[in-house]
């Protein structure tokens, strides 16, 4: 059960380059309209794939990985901890690409108690996601914030 087999490298990559042109489409709009303006993009954290939707709305990851035989919460945490980290690592590529687009590192931040379900923080999982988002801005713009 490694957690590496239980992502399609073939797909994941296809995905990813989606996600690449897609930041890249926009530092290139950016750059053309406004290229003093910062780009902040976050890596989320590692979702926990336990079944739990919100308003009658989910599951969104544990069907998928159910389906595919990664039944067991450890396991199936760890592909999606792998999927998120191939993501975290597309970020790092595209922070030191460009200017002005940084990487706000995410991953790590929230303990199980601060996820409200599947794919949300808690009220103070977010405000522990925002204040990453706050040192970052502040590292961007320092003394303005």
């Amino acid at each position: 059960m490694d957690p590496v087999q239980g992502l399609d490298a073939q797909r994941v990559d296809g995905i990813l380059g989606v996600v690449q042109a897609g930041y890249e489409d926009l530092v290139e709009a950016r750059d053309k309209v406004a290229p003093d303006v910062p780009i902040f993009a976050h890596s989320y954290d590692f979702a926990i794939p336990d079944g739990r939707g919100v308003c009658d709305v989910g599951p969104w990851l544990k069907p998928g990985l159910d389906d595919r035989g990664w039944t067991s919460l450890a396991p199936a945490s760890a592909v999606v901890a792998e999927l998120l980290k191939k993501f975290a690592e597309l970020l790092d590529k595209l922070e030191g690409k460009f200017n002005d687009f940084f990487h706000v590192r995410t991953q790590g931040t929230l303990t199980s108690g601060k996820w409200a379900n599947e794919l949300h923080p808690t009220p103070d999982g977010f405000a522990a996601i925002t204040a990453k988002f706050v040192t970052a801005v502040q590292s961007r713009f320092p003394g303005r914030i």
